[in-house]
């Protein structure tokens, strides 16, 4: 059979995709949580009310959307005994349909705040369902940090409205779609322009919700007021030199951890600074250590080196824009910073600059790395960690790597007993991070590292503005996928969200078969070199781990390299908008 290869076609294949999707992650709460819960009865009647009332009613509705897609997709390629060509080869007036009923659930997503801070609240406060909460995460079908399924609805609008104003720029003002198309879009766009500071303030929630579970030694992270702003990796002067750390920037204050993660996969804090106060400056003349700038607070100040300038500017930009702000509430952000950070122990704030450090966490930490026990998994901030990158609130979505297990540590020498020049060529030497541990596999009866590990694997950094970027850059479908050493194709379905890529052998399975995160990873298309005799074909490499990718058409081909471009080149700036596309967008 041939099929359609009209570009509004694959427009239509790609609602499809992501639709089955969504649907997929609708059912890890509807179904495969509310199983979890009722079996051990653990929790209140009223949180199950306020829970399920506001899900079902959205998972519903998108189940009978679903069978429509799929049938007027079917008509379209012609698997059916359709005669009028014509009738339905389009898409608008499904669209147009769904998304005036979909409006009507707009009070139900409003109330996806209350659910998540309720939820937040009471796993808290009830030892049973903290239990059930965190051992549901541990299942193969929970492949994101289970809150995030709960943002899903929220953000399912946005990319309706994104592949709306694609089709709409697509067909001439003439095309029968055309007017269908629009009237959807008009639909879509009001309702996200309705839902976008709460998409924007659950997101926040969510991260701020997942940062808690990940780091220890800090309590009430999710305090009202408090906005995470930037994770990632940043190489802390001390007396034994450049150590890798885990910097997070909130709009309140500092935090940063000792070395590696813990035997629970955890990031102990050890160290906390106020912004009120504060000033950063650029250093790398001072201590001629690349990327290099000083930190300076009302109780100490820190030496930091990013891995490349481009880094460096974004936690500079990000630091001074969150003093600023934090200036006009310095009541508020003193309260907050008293109130969250635990005092474990009767030392001073923390001590002096170039402190000494215990060395049992980075033994904890490679220790972790090879246990296959049940402990939280890891996180983006784990990823960002092991890959020497950072991450911002914008950013925030078995064919994996070799993992190299390093020690990250530089030599156990006192700093000053070396020469500047020779920190620059020690800290050089040792700027290319680690690939991700074997832990980061998934069918290990354990779900998957969150954002936060995978920047401390890569040593990224991301701010809440790529993580808003990363929601309208998610993409399902069919891959032939291929290793750089192997001669043959394999067809995969391959789901791009959180800032990886999960594999699946089809769209009917509940969990992926394994995973890959992309921040440190280039895209491009096949050099000669690469010996690649095939059409449509994208290729993802980090250091000296290289895939291919297959797609079935032109526009296809050109989706994929788009998201994940969009989504792997972290933007210079962090912003708490949400990222335009005007690219996709339609003037009537």
């Amino acid at each position: 059979m041939r099929y359609p290869t009209d570009k509004a076609y694959f427009i239509a294949k790609e609602i499809l995709a992501t639709e089955r999707t969504y649907l997929k992650d609708l059912e890890v709460i509807t179904v495969w949580f509310r199983s979890a819960v009722i079996k051990e009865n653990a929790m209140p009647e009223g949180l199950m009310t306020l829970l399920f009332s506001n899900i079902d009613p959205i998972y519903e509705f998108h189940r009978g959307f679903l069978k429509e897609i799929e049938q007027r997709l079917a008509l379209w390629e012609g698997k059916t005994n359709a005669h009028v060509k014509g009738d339905y080869q389009r898409i608008g007036d499904v669209m147009l349909r769904n998304m005036r009923t979909l409006k009507e659930f707009t009070n139900y997503l409003q109330k996806h705040d209350e659910v998540l801070t309720e939820l937040e609240k009471a796993t808290k406060r009830l030892k049973k369902l903290e239990v059930v909460y965190k051992e549901f995460e541990l299942q193969k079908v929970c492949y994101l940090p289970l809150n995030t399924f709960l943002l899903k609805p929220i953000q399912r609008l946005m990319h309706y409205k994104l592949v709306l104003g694609r089709l709409c720029k697509h067909y001439t003002a003439e095309h029968r779609d055309f007017a269908d198309c629009r009237n959807a879009l008009r639909e879509v766009t009001e309702m996200t322009a309705q839902l976008q500071h709460s998409l924007i303030r659950l997101e926040n929630f969510q991260k701020l919700s997942e940062l808690q579970h990940d780091l220890i030694g800090i309590d009430n992270l999710t305090a009202p007021g408090r906005e995470f702003i930037r994770e990632g990796c940043l190489y802390k002067l001390t007396k034994k030199g450049l150590q890798q750390r885990m910097f997070f920037l909130f709009s309140d204050m500092l935090l940063y951890t000792s070395k590696g993660v813990t035997g629970t996969n955890q990031f102990k804090i050890h160290g906390h600074l106020p912004l009120h106060g504060m000033l950063v400056e650029e250093s790398e003349n001072e201590w001629a250590v690349p990327h290099c700038f000083t930190i300076y607070s009302a109780q100490k100040t820190i030496v930091v080196a990013a891995s490349t300038r481009l880094e460096m500017g974004k936690w500079m930009e990000d630091l001074n824009v969150a003093i600023e702000m934090a200036k006009k509430s310095t009541e508020k952000s003193d309260m907050l910073l008293e109130n969250s950070v635990c005092n474990r122990s009767n030392r001073s704030s923390d001590e002096v600059s170039l402190e000494q450090e215990s060395e049992d966490d980075i033994h904890s930490s490679r220790s972790s790395l090879d246990r296959q026990s049940h402990h939280r998994a890891n996180t983006t901030m784990h990823v960002c960690w092991y890959r020497n990158t950072s991450v911002s609130m914008t950013d925030h979505s078995v064919a994996v790597e070799t993992p190299f297990l390093h020690d990250f540590s530089y030599p156990n020498i006192p700093l000053f007993s070396f020469s500047p020049p020779f920190l620059c060529s020690v800290f050089c030497s040792l700027a290319v991070s680690p690939e991700l541990p074997p832990r980061y596999l998934l069918g290990q009866a354990q779900r998957p590292n969150t954002i936060t590990h995978v920047c401390w694997y890569r040593n990224q950094s991301l701010s809440l503005s790529d993580y808003l970027c990363m929601i309208q850059n998610q993409l399902s479908g069919y891959l032939l996928r291929k290793f750089k050493n192997s001669n043959g194709w394999q067809k995969l379905w391959v789901v791009f969200t959180n800032f990886c890529l999960f594999f699946y052998k089809t769209h009917q399975d509940d969990f992926p078969l394994a995973s890959l995160p992309l921040l440190g990873y280039a895209v491009s298309s096949p050099a000669e070199a690469d010996g690649i005799q095939k059409d449509y074909v994208f290729k993802l490499q980090f250091k000296s781990h290289v895939y291919f990718f297959r797609a079935e058409s032109k526009y296809t081909f050109e989706r994929w390299m788009e998201v994940i471009k969009r989504a792997t080149s972290s933007p210079a700036r962090s912003s708490l908008q949400l990222p335009k596309d005007d690219k996709d967008s339609h003037s009537d």
